[in-house]
């Protein structure tokens, strides 16, 4: 209203100059709210086409990569973060999804992901898995028991 700071905290007096701060935190309240709301309906939206994305092709196929791992020391409890890349289609979203596996899965989900490794490295099946690299060795932690 081309007034300065000072111009405008003059013309308004000092009862209302003492309000500044709280209708100021009012307005950052209401902005906050209204940023969380719009994310909040973005996030939604994101999910009800994903929903019927996955309903329309009844299955949905993920090439996942590993972001990260953790574990919290004394409990057996491992989660593990992986991006999804969908297969097929570019246009579906990618989606980062955290796996907690539970303690009375985890010795079949190792014993299961070493099976598929020992066999791929067959020595009897040529020696190599297929999607071997050229350089790529054999584990040593596929001969562990």
């Amino acid at each position: 209203m081309n007034h300065t700071i000072a111009e405008a905290i003059d013309s308004i007096g000092p009862e209302w100059a003492i309000l500044v701060p709280a209708v100021a935190k009012e307005f950052e309240r209401d902005a906050q709210t209204a940023a969380y709301a719009s994310a909040e309906r973005t996030r939604l939206a994101r999910h009800d086409e994903f929903a019927n994305r996955q309903q329309a092709d009844d299955e949905l196929d993920f090439s996942a990569k590993l972001k990260t791992y953790g574990d919290a020391p004394g409990y057996r409890d491992v989660t593990f973060t992986f991006d999804l890349e969908p297969v097929g289609e570019n246009q579906r979203p990618t989606v980062r999804a955290s796996i907690r596996i539970r303690p009375e899965d985890g010795e079949r989900i190792v014993e299961h992901i070493t099976g598929v490794h020992r066999l791929a490295w067959n020595r009897s099946n040529g020696g190599r898995p297929i999607d071997a690299k050229p350089d790529e060795k054999r584990p040593r932690w596929i001969d562990k028991s």
